[in-house]
């Protein structure tokens, strides 16, 4: 029941908002707080946001998961951190997930390994 509510919340915010003169910046704000929210159903998420994007035209419909292929830069650094990291030198693998960084990379470590993702 709470999802139907904020669904059509949302979606009467957004009307209002493109009907306030095409008032964008407030329809892409309510567009982007629907994707925040982690308590919606995946797929009524979807749905709502392909019915938003027919009027802001962001393409979200074409748009695809990609594959992070970091450079061989980024790769040493990865081993090198790793290596680090095993002979529990905390201090020089922090100094090494910076350099990762300046590269346009944030690290997360999970239990199967670093987990590397676009900033």
């Amino acid at each position: 029941m709470r999802e139907l509510i904020t669904k059509l919340k949302s979606e009467y915010e957004a009307i209002k908002a493109i009907n306030d003169d095409l008032n964008l910046p407030e329809a892409l704000q309510i567009f982007l707080k629907v994707v925040e929210d982690f308590d919606f159903e995946p797929k009524s998420k979807l749905k709502l946001l392909e019915k938003f994007d027919k009027v802001l035209g962001l393409k979200i419909s074409e748009m695809q998961e990609s594959l992070i292929l970091p450079s061989p830069k980024v790769e040493n650094y990865l081993k090198e951190r790793e290596k680090l990291r095993q002979n529990k030198l905390w201090a020089e693998a922090d100094i090494i997930r910076e350099r990762i960084r300046e590269e346009g990379y944030e690290i997360e470590d999970t239990e199967q390994g670093p987990k590397l993702s676009r900033i």
